[in-house]
């Protein structure tokens, strides 16, 4: 009867110890899968958000490198004639965290003409005293970037100038057109190109690469200079008309201060500055009263989109 206990005793034991194996083994494997959830958890809310920015701020860096680069190409075609056709690669998607976060993707679009605005430009024609002018319909092409882990951003290049807005801040001049203004004994000399882009409006997007494409169609350059005596009369004239009045009227004023030009020696009219959302259209105007010399040169281009390399 001893001996009987004595087994029944030992069985109930390796029972016991085995049902505690059980258990352990089960909060171990809810503790890993606890574990894993939250370094899954961290990722998703720490390590993500970091790598998805820097992507998405280098798609902002490549796209506004690839606008700036064709704010030059279409300065030297204007001004050389050639290449008379350009590609510029734009990239529209930025990287990607596989299966955790989606890349961002942008669109390009071209504005083409006169709805987006005008240039006008008059000056004095040293030889017979009249006043000349030029009339310039910008066209423009347009990079919207709709970032979610940074602040949404939107490129514009119109007139050989690369303007930049972020969120509901206001738009400015980034990367400045083709115009410089040179103090001198005589007077100031002014030298700008102005480029005309025209073509069917279109808007491309897409996670790769697109390419603008951009074909010279004719250009014109024009040449005033004053008398070793004494300056041209009434000067020199630059007028725009846009949807982005204040961030030119604000570059118009820093460039004829730089240059070191008086009060009395310019007018600035217009809005100069905008601390809040853009106005629908408006013009700028900024006269140099009396210039030495006015070199402009006019390209026009015909702008279209191409497939890029993905």
């Amino acid at each position: 009867m001893r001996g009987h206990g004595t087994i029944g005793t030992v069985r109930r034991r390796r029972r016991s110890s085995r049902s505690r194996r059980g258990v352990a083994s089960i909060i171990g494997a809810l503790l890993a899968l606890l574990i894993f959830l939250v370094a899954f958890g961290l990722v998703l809310t720490e390590a993500v958000p970091v790598w998805m920015a820097q992507d998405e701020i280098a798609l902002s860096r490549g796209a506004t490198s690839a606008l700036t680069n064709l704010q030059a190409t279409l300065v030297v075609q204007a001004s050389t004639g050639a290449p008379r056709t350009a590609f510029t690669p734009i990239p529209l998607g930025s990287g990607s965290v596989p299966v955790l976060a989606v890349p961002t993707v942008g669109f390009a679009e071209f504005l083409s003409g006169v709805p987006t605005g005008f240039i006008n430009v008059t000056w004095t024609n040293a030889t017979t005293g009249t006043v000349q002018f030029e009339n310039v319909s910008l066209g423009a092409v347009e990079v919207s970037l709709p970032n979610r882990y940074t602040t949404p951003q939107t490129l514009t290049m119109e007139d050989g100038a690369v303007l930049a807005s972020e969120g509901t801040a206001p738009t400015t001049v980034a990367y400045p057109p083709a115009l410089a203004i040179l103090p001198g004994a005589r007077g100031p000399s002014v030298a700008l190109t102005l480029v005309s882009m025209t073509g069917i409006a279109e808007s491309v997007s897409g996670p790769g690469t697109q390419e603008i494409v951009d074909t010279l169609t004719g250009s014109a350059t024009f040449h005033e200079a004053s008398s070793a005596s004494s300056a041209l009369p009434d000067g020199f004239t630059f007028v725009i008309g846009n949807a982005f009045a204040c961030a030119w009227g604000s570059y118009l004023s820093g460039i004829a201060s730089g240059a070191g030009l008086t009060p009395s020696e310019f007018t600035l009219s217009g809005p100069t500055s905008c601390a809040g959302p853009q106005p629908s259209f408006g013009v700028v105007s900024l006269s140099i009263h009396a210039i030495a010399s006015m070199s402009l040169t006019v390209g026009d281009v015909a702008i279209s989109f191409a497939a890029g390399t993905g």
